[in-house]
């Protein structure tokens, strides 16, 4: 049945179109990625949260999607990049369906190249009091089940199929069957008991560990960002100019988010680094921010809250703070890893990110649980980095180089206002010259379309720097410049109105070239 329809839709490549399926397509597509290769890259893609199948679907439909697409790694395989989700799920989540689907593609991976028993366990402990009947046969299996799995009966099943354990995670494993022998089934506690068995027959082992792959340590420059946000106390100012000249900490959440793991775990790390860095890091320009994935129900007042309730040490760099209109900027700009029902967060991944004065990525962390000491220990490396490149360039080299660059970017505006406009003008110049009798020196009228090329050059120029600053008066002082020149002097023949014409249109190009190069270049 699913075959021919998917060879259809899917003609060369599934996951090129994989976005514009609808949810029982995509089931069709993970089923046939059991048997065939060519439909598998698509399982390992739709383990990403913000993936554009899940746009407009339900939170519901999402967990279903992943988790089926996670079981079928199984039978189809699971390749390497597929555990850093694996235990991000294990690790974070506590839904019982994705939960049973990790374990599975962890059983997909021949051999076993990671041990992720230490995951295992952290989901054991999240979900024993919320496991559920699943069955992974059929996308929409029919109800009552005759034959099921739990999430736990799966986390056990993959313990032994590990078959090692340190002295240290057996050890855990008998605290769990301890703590909950009277809360878990008996079923389950005799499946817990004959896993232990089963490890304590092996060697103990510290052979594996998993990669940090959640950790990526590279300086990105991104393009430019724009964005209008408002913090806790409805103060509104430019995120981008937030960001320049500190190291920042900057993550994201949503206070409607009902797990614990996630977001409010998230806020309170983030409290905890904004109380602390300050201490370790005395002086040192750090801010601390949290963006709310949900604007438009997280108020400030929300966010106040919530920060407040987590023990968040405001300040005027450290905020948590809304992004009402710009949001899909600022998406764009870090590469978010979510995904929305209308506004409503339907899947999103724990993720941080590390900014320097120059504005560049210097290092994420994403997925996994993060901890505020390996955070401070990446801003102790920045900093340390910062101060031996600044000991190389002496700070007034470093200042005359950029106050060199500034002046030669705005060469070209002092052009346009010197530029002979008319004869009028050109005899002014002269005569201020005082060589306004050598007649080699006249005026061409060739040069007003040179002239008015050079305005359209100059107003594109202002135009782009007023969208990026959002600052509009360099326009206005330009464009009444002209007025003088072009207007009173050239063709009303006041001759007196060249000076202030020259004044405004120099006044006005000198704002614009210092507000949008110098405020980002000198130190």
């Amino acid at each position: 049945m699913g075959a021919p329809a998917l060879t259809k839709v899917l003609p060369h490549r599934p996951t090129a179109a994989g976005d514009q399926l609808n949810e029982d397509e995509l089931a069709r597509a993970i089923e046939a990625a059991k048997t065939q290769k060519r439909y598998r890259p698509l399982l390992l893609e739709l383990l990403a949260e913000d993936h554009p199948a899940f746009r407009g679907k339900s939170a519901n439909a999402v967990v279903r999607l992943r988790g089926y697409a996670l079981a079928a790694m199984e039978i189809a395989g699971t390749p390497p990049d597929a555990f850093p989700y694996i235990l991000n799920i294990l690790e974070n989540e506590r839904n019982a369906y994705l939960i049973g689907g990790a374990c599975k593609a962890l059983r997909g991976s021949s051999p076993p190249r990671q041990v992720a028993i230490s995951s295992l366990l952290t989901a054991f402990d999240h979900i024993r009091l919320k496991d559920d009947a699943l069955s992974y046969t059929t996308y929409k299996p029919r109800w009552p089940l005759t034959d099921y799995t739990t999430a736990l009966k799966e986390i056990l099943a993959t313990l032994r199929w590990y078959r090692q354990a340190t002295a240290s995670e057996l050890n855990s494993l008998n605290q769990l069957l301890g703590d909950n022998e009277a809360i878990l089934l008996s079923a389950i506690l005799e499946d817990l008991r004959q896993t232990i068995q089963t490890l304590q027959r092996s060697p103990a082992q510290t052979c594996c560990t998993v990669p940090a792959a959640n950790i990526r340590n590279s300086y990105q420059k991104t393009k430019y960002l724009i964005a209008t946000a408002e913090d806790q106390e409805r103060k509104t100012f430019q995120l981008e100019n937030h960001l320049q000249e500190h190291i920042t900490v900057l993550s994201f959440f949503y206070t409607r988010c009902d797990n614990p793991f996630k977001c409010s775990l998230t806020v309170s790390n983030l409290a905890q680094l904004s109380r602390e860095c300050p201490e370790k890091f005395p002086g040192a320009p750090i801010q601390i921010i949290g963006i709310t994935y949900d604007a438009a129900h997280d108020t400030a007042e929300k966010l106040k809250n919530y920060g407040e309730q987590r023990g968040f040490a405001f300040s005027a760099g450290n905020r948590l703070i809304r992004v009402p209109k710009d949001f899909d900027a600022v998406k764009a700009h870090f590469r978010n890893g979510v995904s929305f029902i209308g506004s409503i967060v339907n899947q999103h991944r724990i993720e941080v990110y590390l900014t320097n004065a120059d504005g560049e990525i210097f290092q994420t962390f994403t997925r996994k649980q993060w901890q505020p000491a390996e955070v401070m220990h990446a801003i102790g490396q920045e900093l340390s980095r910062q101060n031996a490149k600044s000991g190389k360039l002496s700070e007034a080299f470093q200042w005359g180089k950029n106050l060199l660059r500034t002046i030669g970017a705005g060469l070209f505006p002092f052009l346009v206002a010197f530029f002979p406009k008319c004869p009028l003008c050109w005899a002014v110049y002269m005569s201020a010259l005082g060589i306004s009798g050598s007649p080699l020196l006249s005026y061409n009228r060739n040069w007003l379309a040179v002239f008015i090329g050079m305005i359209a050059i100059n107003y594109a120029v202002l135009i782009y720097r007023a969208s990026r600053s959002r600052h509009y008066a360099p326009i206005l002082l330009n464009t009444l410049g002209l007025f003088f020149s072009l207007f009173l002097c050239a063709y009303l023949k006041y001759e007196w109105a060249i000076y202030p014409g020259l004044a405004l249109m120099l006044t006005g190009s000198s704002l614009s070239n210092t507000g949008f190069h110098l405020k980002r270049r000198l130190t």
